[in-house]
């Protein structure tokens, strides 16, 4: 048994306990916290992720199609989250979550309070904010998500780009400003990983987040639902301590340490069992990602370096293949 502050029986309020049953339905939906393990180089488990993408997206349309109505036909997300789909999925959750809260509520209307799955459930929120922290950080500290500009990119009329390519361009033309944007996302992650600094590293998590959400809400870069409920986490988990944090910042009042991630377990074996899933759950979700991008970068640099030719621009006179044929310069060829 657990022996820890977070199972007191202090009562909630009645408002406090809904809004708790909802968001803790409608975040768990779109977080899909049983989906992670899909991501392990695990035999089978790529089978099952791809049937259970299946059956999302047929659960999706066939909702879209009898009451939502979003788009007749629903555009899949295919590396954008902002199309039809997406949106259609968003609406799901919601009536979900609506519905669970409505049921969970006139079943379990004598309950106290949720504390230890509060507890859990922020534990599953804040790891979720550290994957994707450092999953964006390591791509863009290794100059892989914004890479610098190609040489067609640059020679394109300025008028002819889209919003969201002029903002990788942007991006992606500074190496430090991209390592640092990088950066910052791997110090939230990091901090999100220690219970004592979880505070802070929610609120670097939130600055990260509502830099990048504004960014994609006025270049149009399709990962607004994404970055919306990003920046929706951290701030649910920011007001769970709002009265703390109330005392502290603004009314400059003395306030308690913070115990809302405390978990005081009472034999030795359990805190063993806690160390070593904690360890596999960092090797798995940020160490081996953190040496895949190094390899990945490592490999781009090397094969860049063994490239026959250097980076430049050519003024083509004539082009030999295998060192006999002689290729004719063409008069509408305006690659030479």
């Amino acid at each position: 048994m657990l022996k820890t502050e977070i199972t007191n029986n202090n009562a909630w309020a009645n408002l406090h306990k809904i809004v708790f049953r909802f968001f803790f339905i409608y975040f768990l939906l779109y977080i899909a916290p049983w989906t992670w393990i899909f991501d392990l180089p695990i035999p089978g488990f790529e089978t099952i992720s791809n049937f259970y993408s299946a059956c999302i997206d047929w659960f999706v349309n066939a909702v879209n199609k009898y009451f939502f109505h979003v788009r007749p036909v629903l555009v899949p997300t295919n590396g954008s989250g902002d199309t039809s789909f997406g949106w259609a999925q968003v609406c799901l959750f919601l009536s979900l979550a609506i519905f669970g809260t409505t049921v969970w509520t006139l079943l379990d209307i004598r309950r106290k309070n949720y504390t230890l799955l509060d507890y859990w459930f922020r534990t599953i929120i804040r790891y979720n904010l550290a994957m994707i922290a450092m999953g964006y950080g390591l791509a863009k500290v290794f100059l892989s998500q914004m890479p610098f500009p190609t040489e067609s990119l640059l020679s394109t009329n300025l008028g002819d780009l889209l919003p969201m390519r002029l903002s990788w361009l942007f991006i992606g033309y500074s190496a430090p400003y991209e390592i640092f944007a990088g950066a910052m996302e791997i110090i939230a992650a990091v901090l999100l990983l220690n219970r004592k600094t979880i505070t802070f590293g929610l609120f670097v998590a939130t600055g990260v987040f509502i830099h990048v959400m504004v960014l994609n809400l006025c270049y149009d870069i399709p990962v607004k639902i994404f970055s919306i409920h990003l920046v929706l986490y951290c701030l649910y988990l920011l007001a769970n301590d709002f009265k703390r944090l109330w005392n502290f910042l603004v009314i400059n009042k003395t306030t308690p340490p913070n115990t809302l991630y405390e978990l005081r377990l009472d034999t030795k074996r359990k805190r063993i069992y806690r160390i070593v899933i904690k360890t596999l759950i960092i090797a798995a979700f940020f160490i081996f990602p953190f040496w895949t991008s190094l390899t990945g970068f490592l490999e781009r640099d090397l094969k860049n370096k063994k490239s026959i030719f250097g980076e430049g621009i050519y003024n083509v006179q004539t082009f030999v293949r295998n060192n006999k044929d002689t290729i004719p310069i063409l008069a509408r060829d305006t690659l030479v």
